[in-house]
């Protein structure tokens, strides 16, 4: 499902943060802190509902749309709350997406069986910390909750959009009319539940007496969310259930015959005849797989200035990235760097406690404009001036991006620009000769 979502992302073109079980550490804490930026680089976030626990906060979200429920309605309810915890300011809407007439359908039902089950357990006598507390009284709010996101929450009639409608509507026409049936619900059980009492709507939820006839509709959808199993019917196509008059012994049958038609290739090829193997004895030999090739390095030119004082000249090649360094200012004399094999760049350990790039967790906070580095443990606080996975001069250099790095401009950088505006002038104009160069490359 996440991928199918990242697709759409790239199509539409819109800037998004991925999280699941295979995301990195730093990736993690890096993504999280730049969706809660003001300025965030980030417009939607695609989280695993089982990804991230209890450690993910995304307050700065103002909607929550549920693409695949979890058979686990616990899990879904965590997934919510990264949007609720502390901090949020914003009114947050939930969407939950679900096919009327599918397999997801029947899934829902079964999720809120689970949670009304777990609401009469937590809300029993014996469960109240209070043994005089009469809880066994369903709250108005808990049974207009009942009577809404029941069994019977969809509609199973042909009622509502067809197929061909629903997928030529735009979004606004679906919202509309999955709300219709809902919003003339509420309205019925709030006028039964308030109509026979002068109280406004917003103080429905207190002690009043239930009318027999919404309690009585209470039990019986109690009745339909308690009693007996849940079956899921699994053979559904457009919303339509295909019934298949089968035993257990024809349905057996059925795979013997599917395995007898499976057929097994007999055939090796043998100085480019195809031979039956059959043929060859009792054992055939098997084919020499090819030797793997081993990967060649990917071709990109390197830049034409150091690193540190943007200046050319005699300059020393890193060996895993773009970037170059005169030795002098890299530290180092011409004879030690004739006994090293290579010298990275500083760009690849953290500048202040020094680890590299493996030992950081597999990612290294890079500034665009200067020598430094960070790792995740030694970036600076406050919010993070982001530039993404690949550097644009990078890109016109032919180096894409690298899974070890992000790019940013660091505080350092922000202060000495302050001071000489004139250097933060020219950078832009830099800056704005390589986005034309790597425009006409993209167009070429």
């Amino acid at each position: 499902m996440l991928d199918l979502l990242e697709d759409y992302m790239e199509l539409r073109s819109i800037p998004y943060a991925r999280l699941d079980g295979g995301t990195t550490r730093p990736r993690r804490n890096l993504d999280i802190k730049l969706f809660q930026q003001e300025e965030s680089p980030y417009k939607v976030f695609l989280v695993s509902t089982k990804a991230g626990g209890l450690g993910i906060n995304l307050t700065k979200a103002s909607t929550v749309v549920m693409c695949d429920s979890d058979w686990n309605p616990q899990n879904d309810l965590q997934a919510i709350a990264r949007a609720h915890r502390i901090g949020q300011t914003k009114i947050v809407k939930v969407y939950r997406l679900i096919c009327r007439g599918s397999v997801e359908d029947q899934m829902l039902d079964r999720i809120r069986r689970k949670l009304f089950l777990s609401l009469k357990v937590m809300t029993s006598p014996t469960s109240s910390s209070s043994p005089t507390e009469d809880n066994s009284q369903l709250k108005v709010t808990e049974l207009m909750d009942i009577l809404r996101k029941g069994s019977s929450a969809l509609s199973r009639s042909d009622a509502g959009m067809d197929l061909g409608t629903f997928l030529d509507a735009p979004i606004q026409q679906i919202l509309d009319d999955s709300r219709e049936r809902e919003g003339v619900r509420d309205a019925k059980l709030k006028k039964e539940l308030v109509s026979s009492h002068d109280v406004p709507d917003d103080t429905a939820g207190a002690a009043l007496e239930i009318d027999e006839k919404v309690l009585l509709d209470a039990e019986e959808e109690e009745r339909k969310l308690l009693s007996g199993v849940a079956q899921v019917q699994s053979r559904l196509f457009e919303g339509k259930f295909i019934k298949r008059n089968q035993n257990n012994s024809q349905i057996a049958q059925e795979w013997q015959e599917l395995q007898k038609r499976a057929r097994v290739d007999r055939t090796v090829v043998v100085d480019g005849i195809t031979v039956i193997a059959d043929h060859m004895g009792q054992t055939a030999p098997e084919e020499v797989s090819p030797t793997p090739k081993k990967q060649k390095r990917a071709k990109y030119e390197s830049e034409d200035w150091c690193i540190y004082c943007r200046d050319g000249g005699d300059v020393v090649i890193c060996n895993s990235c773009p970037r170059v360094f005169h030795p002098k200012c890299h530290g180092i004399t011409l004879a030690q760097l004739r006994k090293l094999p290579f010298v990275p760049c500083p760009q690849h350990k953290c500048s202040v406690c020094e680890r590299s790039t493996a030992e950081a967790g597999g990612m290294l906070y890079k500034c665009q404009t200067c020598p430094q580095a960070f790792c995740e443990d030694c970036m600076p606080e406050g919010d993070i001036d982001a530039v993404g996975d690949v550097l644009p001069e990078f890109l016109v250099l032919g180096y894409g991006v690298s899974n070890s790095a992000y790019y940013m401009r660091c505080s350092d950088c922000h202060q000495h620009w302050k001071k000489n505006p004139q250097a933060w002038k020219d950078w832009k104009e830099e800056m704005a000769e390589t986005q034309a160069k790597l425009e006409s490359l993209q167009d070429t």
